[in-house]
């Protein structure tokens, strides 16, 4: 406020705000324009206005309270101040809706009252509130009243709208309001200076102690949105009054049982058991005189904490929470900030994000439209806020309570606030049924919500029996046996020479003694052997292992170790690895051939296991799922049958076969009678060469991890028309699915853990979908059922966080050779839900560790892990591991992974570790981390060693001594290399080019691309930006190939080089049969996705 806003001989007083003031002028000024704290209120006048009358009444209020004469001051002060001047005229804005329809009067109405609210106020000039008269009609106004929540409380509202009728009467009649000399406010805030500081600040600080700030929001997250809306459920008179009951009897206050229903809501949203929101507290002492008659802001807004204890009764419950509540009353004065500093939580992290007000005010009779002759009676009166709480819970009425939430829009949407009211209403509900049942009793959702939830969209039971998967290839043999089975490369076999290729394979597996209930290890290079290898398992009663050669030894040794295989098959490139691992090698190359394909009878025991599949383990050793045969015929039928994929089709296999998901890619096709198109890994590699494998080979499916699918969109790929695309294997970020949506005919959002059999839930996405700022995941597939549980193991309601638990065909028979992991992981279905006839058989339900909240519409919100699990460009990571292989290290004494832009396409690891004594500075450092990364290189697949690792001398925490995650991550640095001198032009070049993309400053020519944070994203980019700037063009596989400078360098440099490989190019016939036969097969998939054709 500048000095000469208010002159000196026109300031009649000057005094400073109170804590309650000082806060909301603070939100005002960090929001300006905003509408924050701007009050609103409105009612409708019958009868003619007496203009003079009408400014008379104002003036009149405004001489009669200070407060309405006041502005604030707070530049070039030590502290702010309020001002009162002698004199701040209120302007008078008429409006004029008259000769308007009812739905014209009213739309103008709506968009006047949101553009005055949102108009707010400059704190430092008086008078802080306007008026204006809205003539409806010849006999009814509308007057609208604004002003700012710094000059008064809900309290006083109603006692100046009883003197306003009282002096507008005296108005009309030429005399003086029958009023008394008014209060001053200025006698409150002199109360407030001298009360006990220290008092407050000893109890708030024991009331606070341990306590976890609360903080609750919606899906809908828009910073840039301010607005604010409301949403209204009024309780039933009969509700209410067994609520004054339920309160008399178990001997509490209705406020109390309000309070305790607004905690357990509250806490569920938030999945704790210790929550705070802000209570408005009317903030009139008793100390002083006629403390109800005054006229200002009194209210105090001040932390409420809400404990449930499960095996309390609810009666105890509440008499505890009630004996806190009037403990405090002894301290409402205490300043909010001083309470923020006792409670010990960081300043710059707010305590609570929603607020609960009682409105328990005098009240105001209502008129009616027979208006006196000698004055106005008010009628339809109606307040509007704005405050900087998301969310803000007002609950008035007597007879049939009215609870009114203000919402940030934000923050919340319509159907999100409407679902929280209900849920606040059922939980009182709940509670007042018997105060003896125990609080662990009040169950997170009605009978109604938990078949919402849990019924509805669960009902995904087939009726009949999905064929084997040796069944399904049998059948495709015997009625297309010239059909194309499996491309790769320059290898095309048809169902025929395929099923000759299996049964010699299997024969030879059978010779060794391979049968039912053994293991077998597939350690094989992507060539047409893999998939033929992967039946000759399946064929002979046996169950597969996937070890990848590219894995260190000493993993793959522990795989073979832990699932007792005896036999790998391997080519001439993996036996030797083979007999290192101490397992006996199988040829799959071997010069035998079998006459036909014959189906083993062992596989066709449903429960038998069909492959066990090793995933990152927290303790430090990967564990095996166990995969049986029920489980992947129900996931090939119901994705068959999902995305419409058929004999006609062509599949592009492109990942790893040590991620579960290619074996949706290996097998769908074979048992629907479509082609398997192999891609070999330099295919997968290089972006323009898959790129060309999909166009020239004619793909009408492909599956791949957002990294990959960036990876095609980084070099330019402009899509395919009729390609239906599978993204899955991590989160899928908006902008990229609406980068795909625009180059495919149909994109599935596919999600589900290994242990569940690859995907559990496919959904096909819409423009709609993709508006939203999280790609939603949903959709059941056949014989699935996708629960959310609290951590009680009890259902939630829809809008509720929880974790996602899986029941059905797809749930795995657990860890192989590991009951107590299996024990922990696969639970005992605990729900018995009412009508669930729909539903399938789910005797056991697997915890994802995923949480999540389902939509209305069915889908679900993921809202990050309840443990350290993590998804990094599509590979599933438990930091614990990490952790371990970090911790073994002989000079680590503590050891923490983390990720760092999780969630985003630069996802990466990084390590930080604490010494044995803490050394955390001097030499040899550099030299300790790069041979701490070598050793993990031994032990780790590559994708699981961190780019970088910091060495400190002691690891954050929080206030509760328990490690700090996010403090650590802070704690991470870019990577840094060797440094050392380039040797050429050229490499000098390309390290310029590295540091700028990798964000290092130290790199050196012999230092690795990879090793410094790169991966094949990054790749792309390097390759379009070696092009660009330095001329040179190059294939990612040879990226790869070469990942330093130096090496680059030298590469580039020979003469003659070929840019790169040359692709081979379709012939124009296959491209035009190609054509006509997408466009027979795109019309098929919209069907099974329920969109349009043609």
């Amino acid at each position: 406020m500048s000095r000469e806003a208010i002159p000196h001989d026109r300031i009649e007083d000057v005094y400073p705000l109170t804590p309650t003031q000082q806060g909301m002028l603070f939100h005002d000024l960090m929001h300006p324009n905003s509408g924050v704290y701007v009050v609103q209120v409105s009612f409708t006048v019958y009868g003619a206005i007496n203009e003079a009358a009408f400014a008379e009444t104002w003036r009149a209020l405004q001489k009669r309270h200070p407060v309405l004469r006041t502005a604030f001051a707070w530049e070039g002060l030590a502290r702010p101040m309020q001002v009162v001047g002698r004199e701040a005229p209120v302007g008078i804005t008429d409006v004029d809706a008259r000769g308007t329809s009812e739905r014209e009067r009213n739309s103008l109405l709506e968009g006047w009252l949101a553009e005055d609210l949102s108009q707010g106020f400059d704190p430092s000039r008086a008078p802080l509130m306007r008026v204006a008269r809205i003539r409806l009609d010849e006999r009814t106004t509308r007057i609208v009243w604004t002003y700012h929540h710094l000059l008064l409380d809900g309290w006083s509202l109603p006692l100046l709208l009883g003197e306003w009728i009282a002096c507008y009467q005296a108005a009309a009649r030429n005399e003086s309001p029958p009023l008394g000399e008014a209060p001053r406010y200025r006698e409150f805030v002199d109360w407030l200076e001298a009360q006990d500081q220290a008092a407050s600040r000893a109890y708030w600080t024991e009331a606070l102690e341990g306590c976890t700030p609360t903080h609750v929001s919606g899906g809908h997250r828009d910073p840039k949105e301010t607005r604010q809306a409301r949403t209204i459920r009024t309780l039933k008179p009969e509700t209410t009054a067994r609520l004054r009951a339920f309160a008399r009897a178990e001997r509490v206050t209705q406020s109390t049982v309000l309070q305790a229903a607004y905690g357990l809501v509250l806490g569920r949203h938030c999945e704790q058991d210790d929550v705070l929101f802000g209570l408005a507290r009317s903030g009139r002492p008793h100390a002083l005189d006629r403390i109800d008659e005054r006229i200002g802001l009194f209210l105090n807004l001040l932390p409420t904490r809400v404990e449930r204890h499960e095996v309390a009764t609810i009666g105890d419950w509440l008499r505890a929470l009630q004996a806190r509540f009037v403990e405090q009353q002894r301290f409402e004065y205490s300043s909010l900030r001083d309470v923020h500093v006792a409670s010990g939580v960081a300043a710059d992290q707010q305590l609570f994000s929603s607020i609960l007000v009682f409105e328990n005010y005098p009240t105001l009779e209502g008129g009616s439209e027979d208006v006196p002759s000698d004055g106005l009676r008010i009628c339809d009166v109606d307040v509007r806020e704005h405050t900087n709480y998301p969310l803000n819970l007002y609950i008035s009425g007597t007879d049939a309570l009215e609870l009114r939430l203000l919402y940030g829009l934000g923050h919340f949407t319509s159907s999100e606030a409407d679902r929280l009211v209900g849920q606040i209403a059922s939980t009182l509900d709940a509670i007042i049924q018997d105060g003896s049942r125990q609080v662990g009793s009040l169950t997170a959702a009605s009978l109604a919500e938990i078949h919402e939830a849990h019924v509805a969209p669960n009902s995904t039971r087939r009726d009949s029996q999905p064929e084997s998967v040796l069944e399904s290839f049998r059948k495709q043999v015997t009625s297309g046996p010239t059909h194309p089975a499996l491309v790769c490369g320059d290898t095309r076999l048809d169902y025929t020479t395929l099923a000759r290729e299996v049964a010699a394979i299997a024969e030879r597996l059978r010779a060794t003694g391979i049968g039912e209930g053994r293991l077998v290890g597939i350690c094989l290079p992507r060539t047409a052997r893999l998939p033929i290898a992967l039946l000759a398992v399946l064929s002979t009663g046996a169950a597969y292992v996937p070890l990848d050669p590219s894995f260190p030894e000493q993993r793959l040794r522990q795989i073979v170790e832990d699932s007792g295989i005896a036999s790998v098959l391997v080519d001439d490139a993996t036996e030797a690895l083979a007999r290192s691992l101490g397992a006996a090698p199988v040829r799959v190359d071997a010069d035998n051939e079998a006459p036909c394909f014959e189906l083993g009878e062992a596989a066709r025991a449903q429960e038998a296991l069909a492959y066990v599949i090793y995933t990152s383990g927290s303790t430090g050793r990967p564990k095996g799922v166990a995969v049986t045969h029920r489980n992947l015929e129900n996931l090939l039928n119901s994705m068959a049958a999902r995305i419409g994929f058929g004999g006609e089709d062509r599949f592009l296999a492109v990942t790893t076969f040590s991620f579960d998901i290619a074996m949706l890619e290996l097998l769908l096709p074979l048992v629907t009678g479509g082609t398997l198109v192999l891609a070999r890994d330099e295919d997968v590699r290089d972006d323009r060469r898959l790129a060309a494998l999909i166009e020239n080979e004619q793909i009408d499916a492909l599956q791949a991890t957002p990294a990959t699918w960036r990876l095609l969109l980084a070099g330019g790929w402009e899509g395919r028309p009729g390609l239906c695309a599978l993204c899955g294997g991590e989160v899928m970020d908006p902008e990229l699915g609406r980068s795909l949506l625009e180059r495919v005919d149909t994109l599935w959002n596919v999600y589900g853990p290994t242990e569940t059999t690859i995907w559990s839930a496919a959904l096909a996405l819409s423009a709609e979908h993709l508006e939203r700022d999280q790609v939603p995941i949903g959709g059941p597939l056949d014989e699935t059922v996708l629960h959310v549980l609290d951590r009680n193991g009890r259902p939630v309601a829809v809008g509720l966080p929880g974790e996602l638990c899986i029941g059905g065909a797809g749930v795995a028979a657990g860890y192989y050779r590991d009951p107590e992991r299996t024990h922990e992981r696969f639970i005992e279905n605990p729900l018995a839900l009412p009508n669930a006839n729909s539903l399938p058989e789910a005797p056991i339900l697997y915890r994802t560790g995923d949480r999540v909240v389902r939509n209305g519409d069915g889908t679900f919100r993921f809202l990050g892990r309840n443990d350290h699990q993590v998804k990094v460009r599509g590979f599933r990571i438990e930091l614990g591991e990490i952790e371990a292989a970090m911790s073994a290290y002989p000079d680590v004494d503590q050891a923490v992974a983390v990720v760092l832009d999780e969630r985003t396409a630069r996802a990466r690891i990084a390590g930080v570790v604490r010494l044995t004594g803490g050394r955390a500075t001097g030499p040899g450092l550099a030299t300790l981390t790069k041979d701490l990364r070598a050793r993990l290189f031994e032990s780790l697949p590559p994708y699981m060693v961190p780019g970088t690792i910091e060495i400190v001398p002691a690891l954050p925490t929080t206030p509760n001594g328990k490690l700090d995650r996010a403090a650590v991550a802070r704690l991470c640095t870019r990577a840094t290399g060797s440094g050392g001198a380039p040797r050429t032009p050229l490499e000098r070049s390309i390290l310029d080019l590295w540091r700028d993309l990798l964000g290092v400053e130290k790199i050196g020519p012999a230092d690795s691309f990879f090793e410094l944070g790169g991966h094949s994203l990054l790749l792309v980019t390097s390759r379009e930006r070696l092009h660009a700037e330095l001329g040179h063009d190059v294939a990612l596989v040879d990226l790869f190939r070469h990942p330093t400078a130096e090496s680059l360098a030298a590469f580039l440099s020979v003469p003659d080089r070929d840019p790169l490989d040359a692709d081979p190019v379709a012939d124009e016939a296959r491209r035009a049969a190609g054509a006509t036969r997408r466009s027979t097969l795109r019309d098929r998939r919209r069907r099974a996705a329920g969109g349009p054709t043609g």
